[in-house]
């Protein structure tokens, strides 16, 4: 993780053992990273080639973490769920499509 540039928005997991933050991975590729407050180790939980994350957070007992993104292909955001414990991401639900102007 020594290339990974801190971009905006921290939470502590609902724990309080780590921070969650969006780092940025070089050109538009980004990551949500997990930081241990007692150790320093940093560890990517979401990698996204194109980073166009919108807003994240844990749940209330941190077993799953929220994420939306907005896909520019489609013009739609995203509301994305990842079981912290199997790794393995939840249903895609789209939130709205974005206008193409803004009048």
């Amino acid at each position: 993780m020594k290339d990974a540039t801190p971009r905006f928005g921290l939470r502590w997991a609902p724990d309080g053992r780590s921070l969650l933050l969006e780092t940025g991975m070089g050109a538009n590729a980004c990551a949500l990273t997990q930081i241990d407050v007692q150790t320093g180790a940093a560890a990517p939980l979401v990698k996204m080639a194109n980073c166009d994350l919108t807003g994240f957070g844990y749940t209330g007992d941190g077993r799953t973490l929220f994420y939306t993104a907005f896909d520019p292909a489609t013009s739609l955001h995203a509301l994305v769920s990842r079981d912290l414990a199997t790794g393995g991401h939840g249903d895609r639900a789209v939130l709205h499509p974005v206008p193409s102007t803004v009048s």
